[in-house]
């Protein structure tokens, strides 16, 4: 086993800009090691990067950004010219492999420069297909009964065998990349479209979430899954091999978690004033933060902090609130560091972080 010992700091000032200062330094060395690499057949090679963003929030260095910016290109390049990518996305992929340099690579690069137009441009070339607007691809979404039509499609297709129609919490990824497309769209009628798309299906999930007393598993094309058969959970784990068993009610909102659900609902929420949105990321939170409240709390005790601050507790909304999750010393430093090392401050990015990859 690795260890290695660490110094404590006399103030939370001070470890904020350790915290920097360690941020910077990994940035560096990677640079160092990796800017003349080519790119590889690896499908998030970018998201190690990712972990950056609190420094590119308090310190936008140029010489990180134009790192950044070339990966970007290097990537799209190497997978257009390697024809794994048509039309700006996977030519077949699942939905949590697949979306994962969009949403987080690209979701991450566009935070920390928001008006950089050709990560709008990437994002929209894929966000595009999301909702069945693009005419070079099959469509993926079937707006009648507000699902995705496979685990698996890409721009060239869907495949549809038996046990393919099931939506799990990964479908997410695909509003989430809607949303950011959202925010830096083509065109209007691009927004519109995309603010559609997310607030229709991540409707399914919150009322799914809202309506049992189970945290659901997944969406079938007619209803909600808040059990598996053996053939679903067979599928379902033949590409998800890491993911816990979801029996306790706890893995049920860290596998949500993990694709960014809190967050999901959250802007939602605060975009459209739908009050299911609030109710359903509440309802996720709950289980995360007894989970939290234990020393060798898991994937929900480390990362409920960027969901924290959309809490209409935190943002001012005068809505009565239930009692936040409460704040360890980590999340504290973390929050702090993005507010530009001010303590007790809420990060001023609108949005930080992506969801979980592997």
């Amino acid at each position: 086993m690795y260890r290695r010992h660490i110094e404590p700091s006399h103030d939370l000032s001070h470890a904020c800009q350790r915290f920097l200062d360690d941020l910077r330094r990994w940035a560096y060395e990677s640079l160092d090691r990796y800017a003349d690499e080519p790119p590889t057949d690896v499908h998030d090679q970018g998201t190690y990067t990712t972990g950056w963003e609190p420094l590119l929030h308090t310190d936008p260095d140029e010489r990180i950004l134009r790192f950044l910016q070339q990966k970007r290109d290097r990537i799209r390049d190497h997978f257009t010219g390697t024809q794994q990518w048509r039309h700006g996305y996977w030519r077949m992929q699942e939905a949590h492999h697949g979306t994962e340099h969009y949403e987080l690579f690209l979701g991450a690069l566009q935070r920390v420069l928001p008006d950089d137009r050709e990560t709008a441009r990437q994002l929209d070339d894929a966000a595009e297909h999301m909702g069945n607007w693009s005419a070079d691809t099959p469509d993926w979404f079937d707006w009648d009964r507000r699902r995705f039509h496979s685990l698996f499609f890409g721009a060239d297709g869907l495949r549809t065998e038996p046990g393919m129609a099931l939506n799990t919490p990964d479908h997410l990824r695909c509003v989430n990349i809607c949303l950011l497309a959202a925010s830096q769209p083509e065109t209007e009628t691009a927004r519109k479209r995309y603010i559609e798309l997310a607030t229709v299906y991540a409707g399914e999930w919150a009322d799914a979430i809202l309506a049992g007393d189970a945290l659901p598993i997944a969406l079938t094309p007619d209803s909600v899954l808040y059990e598996f058969s053996d053939s679903d959970k067979a599928l379902y784990y033949s590409f998800m091999g890491e993911a816990p068993d979801l029996l306790a009610e706890v893995d049920r909102a860290e596998n949500l978690l993990g694709s960014d659900a809190v967050n999901t609902f959250l802007r939602l929420w605060r975009g459209s004033g739908e009050l299911r949105f609030r109710q359903a990321a509440e309802r996720l939170l709950e289980p995360l933060d007894r989970q939290h409240a234990l020393r060798q709390g898991g994937l929900g005790g480390c990362r409920q902090t960027r969901p924290l601050r959309h809490h209409p507790s935190r943002t001012g909304y005068g809505v009565q609130a239930p009692r936040p999750p409460r704040i360890r010393r980590g999340q504290t430093l973390r929050r702090a560091a993005l507010a530009g090392k001010q303590p007790r401050a809420a990060p001023q990015s609108d949005y930080v972080g992506g969801g979980c990859g592997d």
